[in-house]
This record gives structure tokens, C-alpha cells and sequence, in this order.
């Protein structure tokens, strides 16, 4: 199990796409029966999170805007990414940090943009590690707390088995053309918008 939530919790702040957020919400659910160290849990994902931060804070550090534009490239919203993430970073500094992770696509961008802004390295530890700890001790908390829920959960997932798979699927499927349907048509309206320097 802890080896799991490490596994789960490196590969997402890696950068691969993959919800990491099931897995400290059943390891919440399971300490709140014992099964589990509550604390234990808490630190193996602090211990996930802090290797792969640290290499994309150097990255950013060493790479600059490349890296920033690669990791926008990949994203949902490319156009748009690095002025809102830059934006959101000069605006509130590197306090951005203890809330990236909670923020989907900013927790992918935050800690090489706090390279790229020269952030001091303590002050990145510290900060990130707040983050970290903070966002697997929410998850954490609310398996813990609502661990018959889950149970029910589980539980129907157990019986519908593939079905829901493919529901789960179908909704991510939906997510991705939706968002690519709203690029292309803001894409379309700055194309619209051009005049010409007599007009």
C-alpha cells in the first residue's frame, strides 16, 4: 500500500498524466481502520512529491522558458498557459507553491516556473513541502473521514466491474474533445479579430 501511494504520487508530479488522488483517499479510508498508519501515509507522499519537484525546479532553473513552453506545449490549453501561469506566479509570488498542487495544470507548471523566477532553494523546499504535505493531508483527511462513503463506493465499483471503466473512460474522452472544441474556437475568434494596420 505504501509503496503504491509512492509509485501513484511520484509518477503524477513527475508530470505524467495520472490521477493521483484515489490513492491517499483509500489509504485515508483504511488507516481509519487500522490498516494504515495515518502519519506514515503522510510522509511517503511528502517523500513522492519532493524528488520529482526538485528535479523540475532545477530544470526550470537550468532550462528557463523552454521548459515552461514544453510543459504548456502538452497541455490542454497551450495558447493561454504560459501568461496565466507566469501571471499567477509574479501576482502572488512563490507562496503560489503551497496551493499549485490543489490548482490542475498549475500544479504541473509551479515548480519549474519557481526555478525559472530564481526562487531561493530553502525558501522552494520549504514552501513545496508545505504544499505537498498540505494537499496529501486534505486527501488523506477526507478518506479518513469519509471512509463509508468510499466503502459504497468500492462496492458498486466491484459490481459493475468493466462497465464503469468504460464509463470512466467515456467521461474522460468527453473532457479532452470538449476542451480541444473550445480551443479551436478561440483559435477561430483571434483569427476573426485580425485587421489590417490601415483598417
Amino acid at each position: 500500500g505504501y509503496l503504491f501511494l509512492f509509485a501513484v504520487v511520484f509518477i503524477e508530479q513527475a508530470g505524467f498524466p495520472v490521477a493521483s488522488v484515489p490513492v491517499p483517499l483509500g489509504v485515508g479510508a483504511l488507516s481509519a481502520d487500522g490498516r494504515y498508519s495515518f502519519f506514515t501515509a503522510l510522509m511517503v507522499a511528502l517523500l513522492a512529491s519532493l524528488p520529482a519537484d526538485i528535479a523540475w525546479y532545477e530544470m526550470g532553473h537550468h532550462g528557463g522558458y523552454r521548459v515552461l513552453r514544453f510543459l504548456c506545449h502538452i497541455s490542454f490549453e497551450p495558447d493561454t498557459c504560459v501568461d496565466r501561469t507566469t501571471g499567477a506566479f509574479r501576482r502572488y509570488g512563490s507562496g503560489t507553491l503551497i496551493v499549485a498542487k490543489f490548482v490542475p495544470g498549475l500544479g504541473a507548471v509551479a515548480t519549474p516556473l519557481a526555478g525559472l523566477m530564481k526562487t531561493d532553494p530553502v525558501r522552494f523546499l520549504l514552501l513545496d513541502a508545505t504544499g505537498a504535505l498540505l494537499w496529501a493531508g486534505f486527501y488523506l483527511t477526507i478518506g479518513f473521514a469519509f471512509r463509508s462513503q468510499l466503502e459504497r463506493v468500492a462496492a458498486i465499483v466491484a459490481r459493475t466491474g468493466v462497465s464503469l471503466a468504460a464509463v470512466a473512460f467515456g467521461g474522460l474522452a468527453a473532457y479532452v474533445a470538449w476542451r480541444w472544441n473550445s480551443r479551436r474556437r478561440y483559435l477561430r475568434k483571434l483569427e476573426m479579430a485580425r485587421v489590417t494596420p490601415e483598417e
